[in-house]
Parts: structure tokens; C-alpha cells; sequence
């Protein structure tokens, strides 16, 4: 660990070697998923003020050779999140840019849409959106409100690297307020995005008793406005409605775990909710639950976008819209939404996977004046976007939509998960699954090359009912980290290391009668094939 950032670091700090672990200074924190994100501590892989302000400095220099301009800055719960958001704003303020950001914490649809409203060169989200406690993240949007491309991370990137993390220039935040270089987005703005989010629905949600949890996160507020006003009879988880980044009722926020749901499933029994809904801490992402059986049952990502565009489908139709329309979905994402995007004569486009990607195609439309006809994008992690008021997804949206959809399946006596069997029954059974395998530590990254050299080097394979026909390889087709082994019947398996963690994703994906049968083959396939690697 005697490398020169770490000597230079242990100078300054003063720290004792039993404060770092040998991962804090393997390397240094790197643009992925549109900024950095990693675990908080000292050390150049670590999140930090000093590491922040390294990267503030790198945006704001590359910013300069755009013109300079504005930034809008927001922050959720997290630990620190406060301090990094106000750290970035002294450095962009001292590099001659004005910044608006937010008063208290705020979610990230809602930094999405201030960039588009106050017309900024650019936007800083402090989040690690629903990772563990121990993260955080600076997320970069450009000046359309929209996640990084790939081209504008590597520019940051190489600046970054001519730059120290010690003695970067900070103007004071207090001065800066009183000379009106750093404003506060004010709640025109926040009145503003709260109305965009109401103009994506069709109905009211009378009738529907939703429980709501925000994990801790910054979602309570926005939630509470847009379903009362709706007519929801709302539910408030108590212990995790207001924002703690110590998460201590659910460690992992993630609303894709059923374990975030413990307390959620507790108050919706107590009080007769219809349905579960929650964000994660930054808003951004959905997760949902709903009476099956003797109890609740969670959704998966793939289930709620399936549900949420075939609703934004039937009701164009019913409106009378039939100009078409475009609906883009992820590579990894489950394709039942094709069949049923191609019912109504609307074209599903695939990307790969983030919302970077995503609304790419989305602005290109607006681009060309034809932004009407983008309709939805998601991911099966639990995103999706709607409309074009934001380039980014919104799980507050998400949200607000899911419950119109529950009040009108209440009122025919039907549940999500019977409008799922619906459509399967008309279009074809399709399921999907997910497997994690980890790479912590200083040798994680060599264990999630040689996972992806394993899959890779398949080339045929005919064993419990799976035949392989041919890998799809994203590193050679478009630079992208991925392969999907496509099999006989319409089964596939998608595999990426994930752009936020330190881990591989694999996606499973079946099609006809026996999903579980063919899960079963995936999985012992995936079990072979990573043999003697983890």
C-alpha cells in the first residue's frame, strides 16, 4: 500500500494504517454508470470530499471549453450526502459557474428536470442510489437533464487525471449565497416538476389504499402532494419516511428486494392496503407489491414495465392515438413487451443497458420534433421514464401511474398479478429471473473478466432441454461489456458486470408453459460454466 498517493494521503490526513483497508488505494474511483460511486472512506477508491472535489473540478474545467454556464446540484439521504452536494458547488463556484441547488434533500428525477427547467450546462446528483448504506456517488447529467454518454465521462476522466486531490480551489458556500452565485431551486421549479409528473397519467387513483415507504430516502413529500391530490388513501410507512442514511429498518434500500419490504408488509396488513409502493432513497427507481394469495407478493422490475406500458398503451388507444409511437426497452429486459407493443402498432427499440442509453433515443425525437411519439422507456431493475419532461427515470412517475393502474383494476375487481396473467394469456408466458455473483476486493475485477471469458468461450451446449444457437457479444457488436446466449424455444441468458458494484449480473429469461423447468436448466448451466472460478 506504499504507493505515492497513499504517502501523500497519510501525510496530509494524518491517518493510521489500521484505518484503511488495501482496497482504499488499488485504484482510483472512475467514471462508470455517468460519474463515480463507490464506498465512502478515506483513500483514492473511496468516496470523499476529496475525491468530490477532484471531480467538481474536472466537470467544471471541461465545462469552461464548452462555454461555462450554470449547474444545477441535489442530494439524497445518504451520509454525507449534504457535504459532498456543498463541496461540488464551492468548486464550481470558484471556477466561475453559477449554481442552483436544492434546499434539503431532493430525488433525482427532480435534479433531472431542474437542468432542462433553468436551462443549466449541466447537473450533479450526489447519490448511490439503492446501493448499500456504506456508498455514495456523484452522478453527472449534461445540459438536456440526461445521463452521461460514454464520450463526455472519458473527456472527465482524462482531465481528472492531470489533476491532484489536495488544494483544489473552494469558494465559500455562505458567500457564494449572498452573492447570488449559488441559489436555492425554488419550489416554482419543484411546483413545476410535480405538475409534468401529473401530465403523464389518465385517471385518478380514488379508491385505492396504497402503503407508501420512501426506504429512508428523499421520496415522502413529492409521494404524499401527488397521491392525495390524486385521491390515493395513502399509508405512510412511519419508520422509514423520513430520510436516514444509516438505513437502519432496511440496509440494503433497494426496492427490487423483498427484505426492504419487512416493515411495508407489516403496516399494509394492519391498515387493508390494496398495494405496496416503494422508491428507493433517491427516487428514481419503483418497486411494488400486491395481494396474492393470503398475503403480499412483490414484482419484479420486468413485471411492473410490462404493466406500466401496456396501461400507457390501452389508454393512447382509448384517446384515439394510433400515430404510433416508440417504446425502448433494454437488452437484458424481458420481451413480452414487443408482442404487446406490436398489438397496438407501436415499435419497440432496444439498447443497452441505462438510462443514458435510453434517452438518447428519447431527445433524438424531440430533436427532430417528433417527441410525442416517445412513449415509455425501462430496464428491468426497476426504471422507467415516461414522456420527454425529463431524460432520466422517475420513480415518482412510475409511481403515480402504477397506482392509476390499481385503481382501475380495483374497480374490476382484478389485482396486478391477474392483469399479468391477462396478458400472458394473449401474448405468451414469459419469466424472468436474476443471479448475482460477487467480485469484492482488490481481485474482483480479474474474477469478473474471467466470469465473462467463461460465458464467452461457449460455443455450443445441448443438455436438460437447452440447446444454445448463437451468443450475442456486446464487446465486439458495440464496445459494451455483455454477452446474451440465446437458446432454442425463446429462452436467453444475459450477463454484464454491473456498471455500479462490484459484481456480475446474470438475467434469465424463459418462454412457454415450464419456466421452472427451464430456470432450472439455466441456472445449472451458469453453475458449470463458472465452475472453478467462483
Amino acid at each position: 500500500m506504499e504507493n505515492r498517493d497513499y504517502i501523500e494521503w497519510k501525510r496530509r490526513l494524518d491517518f493510521s494504517d489500521g484505518e484503511v483497508e488495501e482496497d482504499s488505494f488499488s485504484g482510483h474511483l472512475r467514471f462508470g454508470t455517468a460519474g463515480i460511486r463507490g464506498v465512502m472512506g478515506i483513500g483514492t477508491n473511496r468516496m470523499n470530499a476529496y475525491v468530490v472535489a477532484r471531480a467538481a473540478k474536472a466537470v467544471a474545467l471541461y465545462l469552461g471549453k464548452l462555454g461555462g454556464g450554470s449547474v444545477a446540484v441535489s442530494y439524497d439521504s445518504r451520509i454525507k450526502s449534504e457535504a459532498f452536494a456543498k463541496t461540488a458547488a464551492e468548486v464550481f463556484c470558484a471556477n466561475g459557474l453559477k449554481v442552483y441547488i436544492t434546499k434539503g434533500v431532493g430525488i433525482t428525477p427532480l435534479l433531472a428536470f431542474s437542468v432542462r427547467k433553468l436551462k443549466c450546462s449541466a447537473g450533479v446528483m450526489i447519490t448511490a442510489s439503492h446501493n448499500p448504506r456504506q456508498y455514495n456517488g456523484f452522478k453527472v447529467y449534461d445540459h438536456r437533464g440526461c445521463q452521461i454518454g460514454d464520450d463526455y465521462a472519458e473527456a472527465v476522466w482524462e482531465i481528472m487525471g492531470n489533476l491532484t486531490y489536495f488544494g483544489i480551489e473552494r469558494a465559500d458556500f455562505d458567500e457564494g449565497l449572498k452573492a447570488g452565485n449559488i441559489e436555492y431551486i425554488g419550489q416554482k421549479v419543484i411546483d413545476s416538476y410535480l405538475e409534468s409528473v401529473l401530465g403523464q397519467g389518465f385517471k385518478d387513483c380514488k379508491g385505492v389504499k396504497v402503503c407508501y415507504t420512501p426506504l429512508n430516502g428523499a421520496g415522502a413529500d413529492y409521494m404524499a402532494r401527488l397521491l392525495s391530490r390524486l385521491g390515493a388513501e395513502v399509508v405512510m410507512v412511519n419508520e422509514q419516511a423520513l430520510p436516514d442514511g444509516r438505513f437502519s429498518t432496511c440496509p440494503y434500500p433497494n426496492p427490487e428486494m423483498e427484505e426492504a419490504y419487512g416493515l411495508a408488509i407489516t403496516r399494509a396488513e394492519e391498515e387493508g392496503c390494496d398495494i405496496i409502493i416503494a422508491n428507493d432513497p433517491d427516487g428514481d427507481r419503483i418497486g411494488a407489491m400486491c395481494r396474492s394469495g393470503g398475503g403480499f407478493k412483490l414484482l419484479s422490475g420486468d413485471e411492473i414495465g410490462v404493466l406500466l406500458c401496456s396501461f400507457l398503451l390501452e389508454q393512447r388507444a382509448k384517446k384515439g392515438k394510433t400515430d404510433g409511437g416508440v417504446i425502448v426497452r433494454t437488452a437484458v429486459t424481458m420481451r413480452l413487451i414487443d408482442k404487446i407493443a406490436a398489438h397496438y402498432g407501436v415499435r419497440v427499440e432496444e439498447t443497452f443497458t441505462g438510462f443514458k442509453h435510453i434517452c438518447r433515443i428519447a431527445s433524438v425525437l424531440e430533436e427532430r420534433g417528433e417527441g410525442h411519439k416517445f412513449i415509455a422507456g425501462y430496464e428491468e431493475s426497476n426504471g422507467i421514464c415516461v414522456g420527454t419532461y425529463i431524460f432520466d427515470k422517475d420513480g415518482v412517475a412510475a409511481a403515480v401511474l402504477l397506482c392509476q393502474l390499481a385503481a382501475q383494476l380495483k374497480e374490476e375487481g382484478k389485482t396486478f398479478f391477474d392483469k399479468l396473467e391477462e396478458l400472458y394469456a394473449k401474448f405468451g408466458m414469459v419469466k424472468s429471473r436474476q443471479r448475482r455473483i460477487k467480485a469484492d476486493g482488490p481481485r474482483g475485477r480479474e474474477k469478473i473478466k474471467k466470469v465473462m471469458a467463461a460465458f464467452r468461450s461457449v460455443k455450443s451446449y445441448d443438455c436438460g432441454g437447452l440447446k444454445l444457437l448463437f451468443t450475442r457479444d456486446f464487446l465486439s457488436e458495440q464496445g459494451y461489456d455483455m454477452a446474451i446466449l440465446e437458446f432454442d424455444g425463446g429462452h436467453s441468458l444475459a450477463v454484464r458486470p454491473s456498471g455500479t458494484e462490484p459484481l456480475i449480473k446474470l438475467y434469465l429469461h424463459a418462454s412457454g408453459e415450464d419456466c421452472k423447468q427451464v430456470f432450472d436448466a439455466l441456472n445449472k448451466f451458469i453453475d458449470e460454466t463458472v465452475a472453478g472460478i467462483v
